[in-house]
């Protein structure tokens, strides 16, 4: 059943004069003309049997959902303006847990919360909160995971927000950092990490001079894996002394 709907008291009606018998359930499908707006259209009257059941909602404008209902021998349909996309979805790195933040979307009276561990898809509902802010407390330290929100009143959902990646991880501890230990038996001489954290990153730094000029990076940043990291030191000719360091971070 196809419907145009224009002002709520100028769309297309249909009038019943007597009772209304329908075989299975009956697509609804709506278009908008010039005056059409959020609000409450009735589509069929004049029947006391009618029942929402009977119906089911296809195609709505867009931008708008939709919610049936009969009453009083009047079937009709509710037309809500779907949320606003959420904005600035941001998470931030906890141990054994992921705190997220967005911008309040126009429209919404919840949000549904969404997390996968593929980029991009395979994303499963972990929370609806009402406010703009949700911490994730089934995560293992280590493992990535990507995050999607979106936004929800009565008339359904927003698309889906912009992922943010994030990783949960240890808290780096004195005991991480002073650990590192220098083994000059070989050459290139060695730094090691004995016990590296899953969801730290360990990056090889250098300078010439500890009064001044800054550290500089050698080499990429490793992973840590749960074990013994290396970092092989080559010394330089013509530089009579280099320090090093190795600089923790968290994912």
């Amino acid at each position: 059943m196809n419907l145009e709907l224009s002002g709520t008291s100028t769309s297309d009606l249909i009038s019943v004069s007597n009772t209304l018998t329908t075989s299975g359930t009956t697509t609804v499908n709506l278009t908008a003309l010039s005056g059409f707006g959020a609000g409450t259209y009735p589509l069929i009257t004049g029947t006391a049997t009618i029942s929402s059941s009977k119906f089911s909602l296809g195609t709505v404008p867009s931008g708008y959902g939709g919610v049936l209902s009969a009453s009083n021998g009047m079937l009709s349909v509710t037309l809500i303006a779907l949320p606003a996309t959420p904005t600035a979805l941001a998470a931030t790195t906890r141990s054994s847990s992921v705190l997220l933040s967005w911008n309040a979307a126009s429209g919404a009276n919840t949000y549904n919360v969404f997390r996968s561990l593929t980029s991009g898809a395979g994303y499963s509902l972990v929370g609806s909160p009402s406010l703009t802010n949700f911490t994730d407390s089934a995560v293992t330290n280590g493992t990535t995971y990507y995050y999607v929100i979106n936004a929800s009143n009565a008339g359904g959902s927003s698309p889906y927000s912009v992922e943010v990646a994030t990783t949960p991880s240890l808290l780096i501890t004195t005991a991480e950092i002073t650990s590192v230990t220098l083994s000059n038996s070989a050459n290139p001489e060695t730094l090691s990490i004995p016990a590296s954290v899953l969801g730290h990153t360990y990056q090889l730094q250098y300078r010439d001079d500890l009064t001044s000029g800054s550290w500089s990076n050698t080499g990429s940043p490793q992973l840590g894996t749960g074990g013994s990291l290396q970092f092989g030191i080559t010394p330089t000719t013509g530089v009579p002394k280099r320090f090093y360091r190795i600089l923790i971070q968290r994912l």
